[in-house]
């Protein structure tokens, strides 16, 4: 299985965008399209393929960073950083498992 983690966000980007077509492909390459980090490119693909997202805050009350799970049946990542970027490698991880 590919490593998404290791990809940039215009990689993890262009990637969600192949699976979803050639016009997405060209606004991904231009920067238009940002499911990575931004929340209207992210939630269609989130709803559309039930991908589930947790948050869960640090036991320590203090802490100021929050754990994001974006998860859907066997394909599950923890991101800390950024949840819309856990989530569309999630989707990736489907989609390989589609077709595999």
């Amino acid at each position: 299985m590919t490593d998404y983690s290791k990809m940039s966000d215009a990689e993890v980007n262009w990637n969600v965008a192949y699976h979803i077509g050639l016009k997405t492909v060209e606004r991904a390459e231009s920067g238009e399209f940002d499911p990575c980090n931004n929340p209207s490119d992210a939630w269609p693909i989130i709803l559309n393929n039930l991908i589930s997202m947790v948050w869960d805050c640090a036991e320590d009350s203090s802490a100021e960073w929050w754990n994001a799970v974006a998860q859907f049946d066997e394909c599950s990542i923890q991101y800390q950083s950024n949840p819309l970027r856990a989530a569309m490698i999630v989707y990736l991880m489907m989609k390989e498992s589609e077709n595999a």
